[in-house]
């Protein structure tokens, strides 16, 4: 699940960024952790800390926090994704 950080998106592959030879297991072990609690405050400072301006989920992907608790706005949302745009 993808996280854009100033126009460029991270984490989009972890396994291609690993093969590039990118230093990204600590934000990997991170983002794992946000998607996994359910506290809103450990997301948005996550959010607010890394500089994140929009988070893009699939139809499968979704926080454990409560999406109503989160500092996100709905931009887009199909039957396939929604972006959220970070609210600030």
């Amino acid at each position: 699940f993808p996280v854009t950080i100033s126009g460029r998106t991270l984490l989009a592959d972890t396994e291609q960024v690993k093969i590039m030879g990118y230093m990204v297991d600590d934000l990997i072990e991170e983002r794992k952790k946000i998607f996994e609690t359910d506290d809103p405050v450990l997301v948005n400072e996550f959010l607010q800390r890394r500089g994140v301006d929009y988070v893009y989920l699939s139809h499968h992907e979704n926080f454990k926090a409560p999406i109503n608790k989160l500092s996100l706005a709905l931009v887009y949302g199909n039957s396939d994704a929604r972006l959220y745009k970070v609210i600030q």
